[in-house]
């Protein structure tokens, strides 16, 4: 299950996405669903999504998933209200601030976590110059590396590959 904004995901997802908006949700898939250049798998997708849509099947659907999807900015969103998760996978920690990516990590009352990232590739973007002077430029990654915690690299680099 992807908790997390309809408009920004792939098409095909939709049915597996829930962010417990079911108002808003519906008019933006009925929005969607103008658009011009709407392909009919695309379609087909976003209607399916609207029957999803009906009761309170979202938050259901995150209650029973094996896995949740979700941005640490997203793990606000109610849907999540109430969840707990054994463990929390941080993707491309390396590059985001340790106050955002404390946001999950409490939230969730993990017992594992685990960081992934390369901190070789971007740092964080910093939207201010005065988050260095108070240490919010730093990466949670960062600081448990730096406090001892040993980074394992992969010796075979691994890509996402298309659903399509």
């Amino acid at each position: 299950m992807r908790v997390g904004s309809l408009k920004k995901i792939a098409k095909c997802i939709l049915p597996y996405t829930a962010n417990g908006r079911n108002n808003e949700d519906v008019k933006e898939l009925q929005m969607m669903l103008k658009g011009r250049d709407v392909s009919p798998q695309d379609e087909m997708y976003m209607r399916k999504t609207l029957e999803n849509l009906k009761g309170d099947a979202k938050k259901d659907a995150v209650l029973k998933a094996l896995v949740v999807g979700v941005t640490c900015n997203a793990s606000s969103f109610p849907v999540m209200d109430g969840l707990s998760f054994p463990i929390v996978l941080l993707d491309e920690c390396s590059q985001m601030v340790e106050p955002m990516s404390l946001v999950p990590v409490a939230r969730f009352a993990c017992v594992r976590l685990v960081l992934i990232g390369d901190p070789q590739q971007l740092s964080p973007t910093i939207p201010s110059d005065s988050t260095s002077e108070n240490g919010l430029d730093r990466t949670l990654f960062e600081r448990l590396r730096d406090g001892g915690h040993e980074a394992i690299m992969l010796g075979i680099q691994y890509r996402v590959c298309s659903l399509h």
